[in-house]
């Protein structure tokens, strides 16, 4: 799949993108509350822990609980 197709959706509606040593390497998206993240395969790996981190982040956002 590729990139340009799933950043980009109907209507001009941008993907929330997730980035790595400058390059979008997937998206994501609010569900429950939670963020849900894809990675392209074609990326290159995003270290697990630096993830978990920007996840639980975005979750308190998402929750309205902290700062973000």
């Amino acid at each position: 799949m590729a990139a340009a197709n799933v950043s980009s959706r109907a209507a001009g509606w941008i993907a929330p993108v997730v980035v790595h040593r400058g390059r979008v390497v997937g998206t994501w998206e609010a569900r429950g509350g939670e963020p849900e993240v894809t990675l392209w395969p074609e990326s290159p790996p995003v270290p697990a822990d630096r993830l978990d981190a920007e996840r639980a982040r975005l979750s308190s956002y998402l929750k309205g609980v902290g700062d973000a």
